[in-house]
């Protein structure tokens, strides 16, 4: 897909919809381990099914994660009433001064697996499947589609 570049500047924002440090605490990481390590996948009996409660603070933490060390940007989660909206703001180099990509997804709570509802690059609407598109073939480009398809199956319900 090309985007004209007329709509391409009016996706770039003159402030961060995230501003925040890129640091991790330690309890995050303990948090993270303990979860792992108490839910490893490997330790399940064919058919077996656990539930589990992942903190918010986690998941915020582990998405800022995610954008500082490879987007070189921010990120968060925030939570509505029964909706999670993941943000993430980037600082391209090649954009000289105070310029920011704000991208944005909301996720709904749901049975079965979490499809974004909603998404938005500085405040133009895009499709969601367009970002889920882009989303798995940037997780494939990477090398861990494997892990992530895994991930996505994992999930049976989403409650926020």
């Amino acid at each position: 897909m090309c985007w004209p570049p007329g709509l391409l500047l009016a996706s770039i924002d003159s402030q961060p919809l995230v501003s925040r440090s890129e640091t991790i605490t330690p309890l995050s990481v303990a948090q993270a381990r303990f979860l792992l390590k108490t839910n490893d996948p490997r330790r399940l009996r064919s058919g077996e099914a656990r539930q589990t409660a992942i903190p918010a603070a986690l998941i915020d933490e582990g998405i800022n994660y995610i954008a500082s060390r490879f987007l070189h940007g921010r990120g968060d989660l925030v939570l509505g009433k029964e909706n999670a909206e993941i943000r993430i703001t980037l600082r391209p180099p090649l954009l000289a001064g105070e310029r920011f990509i704000n991208l944005s997804a909301t996720v709904h709570q749901t049975e079965g697996e979490p499809r974004i509802a909603a998404a938005k690059i500085g405040s133009l609407p895009i499709p969601a499947a367009l970002l889920e598109f882009a989303l798995a073939t940037g997780v494939r480009l990477a090398g861990y589609e494997r892990e992530w398809n895994l991930a996505r199956h994992a999930i049976r319900e989403l409650r926020i």
